[in-house]
């Protein structure tokens, strides 16, 4: 079980879910931007279509490894386990406001120890 759910996460972050724009700043509106409504409008519409396309992955997942996606306890797994990685990863799409909490010199630190130990 251990296994597949590694080839899970690796096939996943191995795909191309989004752009590779910096997203953390955005620009000041003006009279030609969008409002935020459409704007999360817009970003509900890439989510769907997010999911949609790692509902089809999580199938072929699946059906490489044997299993058939259409019986009847797994016919809705596709979906919740897209829908989960959506829940794991939506901080990406959070804007954090205040302070840090941390130094950037010891954010730093930390995360080399961990590319020492898992990379």
């Amino acid at each position: 079980m251990y296994n597949v759910c590694l080839i899970l996460l690796l096939i996943l972050w191995s795909c191309k879910l989004g752009d590779d724009e910096d997203h953390s700043t955005r620009a000041p509106r003006s009279l030609t931007s969008p409002s935020p409504r459409q704007d999360e409008r817009h970003r509900a519409e890439e989510k769907e279509q997010a999911l949609a396309e790692m509902t089809d992955s999580y199938k072929n997942l699946l059906m490489s490894i044997g299993e058939d996606p259409n019986r009847e306890g797994l016919q809705r797994t596709p979906e919740r386990a897209a829908k989960a990685f959506l829940y794991f990863t939506k901080g990406y799409d959070e804007k954090i406001g205040g302070e840090c909490m941390f130094s950037k010199a010891y954010t730093e630190s930390r995360l080399e120890n961990l590319r020492k130990h898992f990379v």
